[in-house]
């Protein structure tokens, strides 16, 4: 993706009928809470903070907690996102990636079992 991910307004979701809170990596970070995850290595975020590069489409930027789906739904479409603008090449496929030298390294593993020289 490559842009910038600057601001959430989350007031037009919190006036959606329906809709209890939203909850950002603002609100994680007021309380302490650790924002870094992973099944081996914690490389992934919580909610992506502001200021910090999109590096995929879908990444979580909050939560929409309502009384209903329909309304969490909705709250969710209602929210403002801002990104700043970007120069990069977007990568979509395996080509585009190993045209621009993109790899992500930290996930490759070696799994071992017994004695390697035998």
């Amino acid at each position: 993706c490559g842009a910038v991910f600057e601001a959430l307004d989350v007031s037009p979701a919190l006036a959606t009928p329906g809709v209890v809170g939203v909850y950002s990596y603002k609100d994680l970070a007021s309380i302490g809470g650790k924002n870094e995850y992973g099944p081996i290595v914690q490389d992934e975020t919580v909610f992506l903070p502001p200021g910090e590069k999109v590096r995929m489409v879908g990444q979580v930027i909050g939560v929409v907690v309502a009384e209903s789906l329909e309304s969490a739904e909705l709250g969710a479409r209602m929210c403002k996102v801002q990104y700043g603008e970007t120069h990069e090449k977007i990568i979509v496929t395996c080509e585009d990636a190993i045209e621009a030298n993109s790899f992500y390294e930290v996930s490759r593993h070696n799994m071992v079992r017994g004695e390697v020289s035998i």
